[in-house]
Order: C-alpha cells, then structure tokens, then sequence
C-alpha cells in the first residue's frame, strides 16, 4: 500500500499547496459521501501528514483525531492506515513533549502491527517517532539513529517515499545528524 501524499503538487515539495489540494479533495469527499466514508477517514489521515510535515501538530492532531472518529464510526478493521494515523499522533505527543502519550502511542501500534502486520512505510513513520521521542528524552544518539533507520528505509522504499525522506533529512540536519 501507498500512502496518498505523492501527488504532483507534493511531490514537487509544496506542502501549502498540497495542504490546499487535500482540503479541496476533503470537502469534496465529504459533499459526496457524506461525513463518515472510509475515503475521508484517509483523507483526514493525508491532511494530518501534511500538517506534521509543516511542523503544525495543532493541525494534524485535529485531522488525526477526525480520521480516528471516522475509523471508530465506520467500526473499520484495523489496517495499515489506522497505523499511519496512531504513529502521527504519537509523533506529535513526542514533539510537543507528552511523553507518556508518545511512548502510549507508540505501544498501541506496535499491538496492531503483531495484529495486522506493517507495511514498510509504517516502520520508517515508527522510526521517526521513536526519533522524536528519544529527543525529547535528551537520548541524543539514540534519536539520530532512529532517524537514521527511518531514512534508510525512506530510500529503499525509492521515489513514491522522497517527500518522507526529505523530511528525515531535514530532521537530520536540525537536529545534528
């Protein structure tokens, strides 16, 4: 499974635009299939990617919030897209320093990954969070190589995964890596 954040408008780095374009496509969901639709379920997922790739985890837990309501609405199967959502909670719990939600969190996708299984991405997202809260830990080393593990996965993943990998690069850069 590909996530949807590599549309055109992503892919070129605009994440403002992107942001546009995922808000457009979420209301139009919305008018067409109503409030609760596994599609805005996803799309609310898209939306809080692309807020937390913005630094905006206001943003994103709001729309990751909204994308669970819908989930838990719809009573869906657990599946790599509920992943993506937990793991961008946690990471925004990690970044705002609600560390017992991260670590939380992040207990809570590893149960549904023994349960579903995982797709890669999801590993490099874990990585990622793990990154951020190992940082906020002031676990230095430790937060750069799980940075490091989740670029490397990023890259093997190839180009449907450059948006991600730019961002751990970046996270890398910023945080002495």
């Amino acid at each position: 499974m590909r996530p949807r954040l590599d549309g055109r408008i992503i892919a070129r780095g605009d994440l403002q635009a992107g942001r546009a374009h995922h808000e457009r496509r979420l209301a139009a969901l919305e008018r067409a299939h109503g409030p609760t639709h596994p599609l805005v379920a996803g799309s609310h997922t898209d939306l809080g990617d692309i807020s937390l790739y913005l630094g905006d985890c206001a943003s994103a837990r709001a729309s990751y919030r909204r994308g669970l309501k819908v989930r838990v609405d719809l009573d869906m199967r657990p599946d790599p897209e509920l992943l993506r959502l937990l793991v961008g909670q946690a990471t925004c719990d990690a970044i705002d320093g609600e560390v017992e939600d991260a670590r939380e969190g992040l207990a809570r996708v590893e149960r549904e990954q023994a349960a579903i299984g995982s797709a890669p991405f999801v590993a490099g997202r874990v990585e990622l969070a793990r990154a951020e809260l190992s940082w906020r830990e002031k676990a230095r080393a430790d937060a750069r190589a799980h940075a490091s593990r989740a670029l490397e996965i990023y890259v093997a993943l190839g180009e449907p995964y450059r948006l991600d990998a730019d961002h751990v690069r970046a996270w890398l850069a910023a945080h002495g890596g």
